[in-house]
């Protein structure tokens, strides 16, 4: 008996490379600053990260979907 084909839409799907690492703060600074950067694996797209909203909004503009994260960076 054939094998049904699933009329299901292939996945999307996006890979990232994310490295972070904390720094000694500034005198400006009253805790250690996490630092880092985030890479879009299919377009080698880089960005540069001074805080962890930058992930969020690098993740935000990548998805394609403002509804994904909500302002606070949580997932919904």
């Amino acid at each position: 008996m054939p094998k049904a084909l699933s009329m299901n839409p292939p996945v999307e799907y996006a890979s990232f490379l994310i490295r972070l690492w904390r720094e000694p703060p500034t005198e400006s600074e009253a805790i250690d600053p996490w630092r880092g950067e985030i890479v879009h694996l299919q377009s080698d797209e880089r960005r540069a990260l001074d805080d962890l909203g930058t992930l969020v909004a690098f993740l935000r503009e990548q998805s394609g979907d403002e509804h994904l994260l909500s302002a606070a960076g949580r997932v919904k």
